[in-house]
């Protein structure tokens, strides 16, 4: 994962924030505010978010300056709800960053019963 940096930043509440961005730049203020909004509105212990615009550059969507995004988010939130209502809280959440920061995004969601079957298991 050449040009790929990382950052992992544990919290307080003994959740995980990870950002992972292209290229040499430290994350954007963008992947900060998606980041954010999915902690703060989902309670999310688990978020990742990826920035893939760099991949996407004469892309039209990245000439009128919104960005392709993918995210991984783990919230106790979506315990009981479809996947489908569980993406829906997602846009909801993202709604504003919809409007002119993100053009693309690709999501997988997990309850922690999910995320540790599926990461432990």
């Amino acid at each position: 994962m050449s040009g790929q940096g990382r950052e992992e930043r544990p919290r307080s509440s003994g959740s995980t924030r990870r950002v992972f961005w292209r290229g040499s730049v430290q994350p954007s203020l963008r992947v900060r505010a998606i980041e954010d909004a999915l902690v703060s509105s989902l309670e999310a212990t688990y978020v990742e978010v990826v920035d893939n615009s760099a991949g996407h550059a004469n892309h039209l969507g990245a000439e009128n300056g919104g960005g392709h995004f993918a995210v991984v988010v783990v919230s106790r939130t979506f315990r009981g709800l479809s996947r489908i209502a569980a993406q829906k809280l997602i846009y909801e959440t993202l709604a504003d960053l919809m409007r002119e920061d993100i053009h693309a995004l690709s999501m997988r969601t997990f309850t922690p019963e999910q995320w540790t079957a599926d990461h432990h298991g």
